[in-house]
């Protein structure tokens, strides 16, 4: 019953009994007949040269498989003329020549997934690019807020610093006119005494001038302060809005209530300040969904379509050479997670910043893992010599 099953499947017909030797002879000349009338009208219809006593044998032996097997020199002139022929139109051959549909189906099904697989790498490239920025603007934001913070304690410094000395000379001017009340003395006729009181007195007043000016400046600072809390505050709005995973919950607001997103906050009304944990999770889970992407998703997105635009090229060619199979489905399927791979693993090898790579130094690590998808080959067959040189020495150390 196997052995039946398994003649079968080897003859294409797995539900058909095993044939003889002489149905078996006559099944394959009448597949060979009609597979050498398929060539010669591509060779004819394509102009490619074959010769005419070929193509009379073909033609003739195409009448009658009966005839050919009841004369041996007519069968065997019938093979010969039939090699003649196929080597005339290879690579095409009966089978490629009878999958030139599928083909043309494929090449349909690939270009939809290419183009499906780009609207989803720019949909991706965008949201990445929006999170991208609100954590590049929040941290400049918090960089200048920073800024802000040492002016003012520089300012708060310099103005206890002027307090003191106001302070200080004031309780000298006082003394001085205290000192010149007591001793009932003529400040008019004393014009050095007058003078220091007088020029005591203006120092103070340029003093506060300057205390005046400094009290100025951290206001400025701290009200430049506010509306940096306010811009850092509606972008973290927006950071919020653009994380799609779940997190820790924020702590109460001000009358007790539980927000479960800041969200919440900015809807009760209630002046939207985060703090200082809350947006370091909202900042530490944005940083990690961008570097994500852009360690895993986008190299293994650019090796597909790599392996895509490689598997649109072989197509087009095999399209136009009439070379499609019936295996080339099967290269084509395993050529999609081969490129994926190949996407996220040259990364593993490969540092296109490395001085010692010349060829690969003005490459992006993106550019590099299309490459990568594109030529799936190249990067094995490296793979395979490198686990190869070392097997090698293995092998001789062994011995």
């Amino acid at each position: 019953m196997f052995k039946a099953v398994r003649s079968g499947i080897e003859h294409g017909e797995p539900n058909e009994p095993p044939r003889g030797p002489k149905e078996e002879h006559h099944h394959r000349l009448q597949t060979a007949l009609v597979e050498a009338q398929h060539l010669a009208y591509f060779a004819t219809r394509n102009g490619i040269s074959i010769e005419p006593n070929d193509l009379e044998i073909v033609t003739t032996s195409a009448e009658s498989c009966t005839e050919l097997e009841s004369d041996p020199n007519k069968e065997k002139a019938f093979w010969m003329a039939f090699q003649r022929l196929a080597a005339a139109v290879h690579p095409v051959t009966t089978e490629s020549i009878q999958a030139a549909p599928q083909a043309k189906k494929a090449v349909a099904i690939y270009a939809v997934c290419t183009i499906v697989i780009l609207l989803l790498l720019v949909a991706l490239q965008i949201y990445w690019l929006i999170g991208a920025n609100l954590v590049a603007e929040i941290g400049d934001l918090r960089v200048q807020m920073a800024e802000h913070r040492t002016n003012i304690v520089a300012g708060h410094a310099r103005e206890n610093e002027l307090d003191e000395l106001i302070e200080s000379e004031s309780k000298q001017v006082a003394r001085l006119e205290q000192k010149k009340l007591l001793s009932s003395l003529d400040t008019k006729n004393d014009p050095s005494s007058e003078d220091d009181v007088r020029s005591l007195k203006t120092l103070l007043r340029e003093k506060r001038s300057t205390l005046h000016e400094i009290r100025k400046d951290t206001e400025i600072e701290s009200l430049a302060i506010r509306e940096i809390k306010k811009e850092i505050n509606s972008k973290l709005y927006l950071l919020d809005s653009w994380i799609f995973i779940p997190r820790a919950q924020i702590e109460p607001g001000k009358n007790g209530e539980n927000y479960n997103s800041v969200h919440d906050i900015h809807h009760e009304g209630e002046y939207f300040e985060v703090i200082e944990f809350t947006s370091q999770i909202l900042l530490a889970t944005a940083e990690s969904i961008i570097k994500s992407m852009s360690s895993y998703v986008f190299p293994l997105i650019y090796g597909l379509l790599g392996a895509l635009a490689y598997i649109l090229r072989t197509l087009s060619r095999e399209l136009r050479e009439m070379t499609y199979s019936e295996e080339s489905p099967i290269r084509y399927r395993l050529r999609w997670p081969l490129g994926m791979l190949a996407g996220i693993a040259v990364g593993w090898f490969f540092d296109p910043s490395d001085q010692s790579l010349p060829a690969l130094e003005n490459l992006q690590p993106l550019a590099l893992a299309f490459l990568a998808g594109y030529s799936v080959e190249l990067l094995f067959t490296g793979l395979d010599r490198f686990v190869a040189a070392f097997s090698d020495k293995a092998a001789t150390i062994q011995r």
